[in-house]
């Protein structure tokens, strides 16, 4: 599902460089995919308690790639969205 939705923000928003968080395994089938800038692996679930997670892994992302105009969320789950949230962008988009 998620292949073709990238297809369709690539054109629609032609110029956008887009980033891919997700989690180890799917970030491994889309590790060579030229459709993304950066692949960035979701280690919340690595943490104990996975609030303090999401709290950690949103900051080092931001203090890495910055401020994201965007975000498509395929997972419309409360820890994908809050981690998305914490991260800075602009706008949400959670996909069904």
């Amino acid at each position: 599902m998620a292949t073709p939705a990238v297809d369709n923000i690539k054109k629609e928003y032609p110029n956008a460089f887009l980033y891919l968080l997700s989690t180890k395994s799917v970030c491994e089938i889309f590790r060579n995919d030229s459709r993304f800038g950066a692949i960035i692996e979701d280690k919340t679930k690595e943490y104990p308690i996975r609030l303090k997670g999401i709290f950690n892994e949103a900051k080092m992302i931001k203090k890495e790639f910055g401020k994201f105009d965007k975000a498509f969320v395929f997972t419309n789950t409360f820890f994908t969205t809050l981690l998305v949230k914490l991260i800075g962008s602009d706008e949400i988009i959670a996909l069904k």
